[in-house]
């Protein structure tokens, strides 16, 4: 049975070129979550599982949480194409109506509560339904059944393939949406590191990098030139998109305008004063970002326009 199963997924990893949209494996990711019900830790939405005869039966609410979870991140966090089409998918449009400015993307704990009901069944009924629930059975018939209007059953076997490979199968369907998103997003950096998820925080930039920066800055926020004395670490192209932490795009910042820069590009002349200083400092780069090129730097200033910022820059307060 373990062969059938396995067959069954290289057969849909090898025909992924094929994709019109990242529907599919973000359904097969929400799904894997099924592979942690070992009674080890809670699930988000465990509510939703139950056992009955050897098999286990899903609310489709418990797929919508993760489902929508994944692509609420890829557009407020990321920022990434996740379509072919000039219109926006279904799920993106219900992200869209659902987000408030400036909030950040909910967890997957939030997605699965009670005040996300309305939303999940908006889910379901506008993207779930319609676009992957019986289309993914064309591609892997047998992986489940559908057994009522929300819900779905698997048997205990295809769950016991699923926990003793998950990590394999993990990689697998990320691969397969890192390779369709490269695509659509040719510019943007770390996508596979991106659609990994449940990120475990950003790197620091490192007690010596922050000392050695306090002193070229004269203990001065580098953008509104301020005193400060708690100096926050600022990514000048924002960390949601090169999603690395490197010096020589760091600069030490007052909380203010770290607050308030948030995930947005500095203005022109700013990112000029980030290049010379760069230029500045070439041991220090050579010994904590070996390769550093102010070429490549301009590039990502550029393309992070593109893609990602759009023609809303941060300009500091006056003092």
């Amino acid at each position: 049975m373990a062969k059938d199963y396995l067959r069954m997924f290289n057969r849909f990893f090898g025909n992924s070129n094929r994709m019109a949209s990242t529907y599919k494996p973000v359904f097969l990711r929400a799904l894997l979550d099924v592979a942690d019900l070992d009674g080890t830790r809670r699930l988000a939405g465990e509510r939703w599982l139950e056992r009955k005869d050897g098999k286990l039966v899903i609310d489709l609410n418990f797929i919508a949480a993760r489902f929508a979870k994944y692509y609420w991140d890829m557009e407020y966090s990321f920022r990434l194409r996740q379509s072919q089409d000039r219109q926006d998918a279904n799920i993106t449009r219900l992200v869209k109506a659902a987000h408030k400015e400036g909030d950040k993307p909910p967890t997957i704990e939030v997605m699965a509560s009670e005040e996300m009901d309305e939303f999940r069944k908006r889910v379901i009924k506008m993207s779930i339904k319609p676009e992957v629930l019986v289309h993914l059975l064309t591609d892997m018939k047998g992986l489940y059944v559908k057994t009522g209007p929300s819900t779905i059953q698997l048997d205990d076997d295809i769950i016991e393939f699923l926990r003793g490979h998950r990590v394999l199968l993990k990689q697998g369907i990320n691969n397969v949406l890192a390779r369709y998103l490269e695509k659509l997003n040719r510019m943007t950096p770390q996508i596979t590191s991106k659609i990994e998820g449940e990120p475990t925080g950003r790197k620091a930039l490192g007690s010596i990098a922050q000392e050695k920066m306090k002193k070229w800055q004269d203990s001065r926020c580098f953008y509104c030139e301020d005193k400060f004395s708690k100096p926050h670490v600022d990514h000048v192209i924002p960390h949601n998109y090169v999603f690395a932490t490197d010096l020589y795009n760091c600069t030490l910042a007052c909380q203010q305008c770290n607050c308030t820069k948030s995930d947005m590009l500095p203005e022109k002349d700013i990112f000029e004063k980030v290049v010379e200083r760069n230029r500045g400092i070439p041991q220090c780069l050579k010994k904590f970002k070996p390769g550093y090129s102010e070429e490549s730097y301009r590039l990502l200033f550029d393309t992070c326009i593109k893609e990602y910022n759009g023609d809303e820059f941060f300009t500091p307060r006056i003092r």
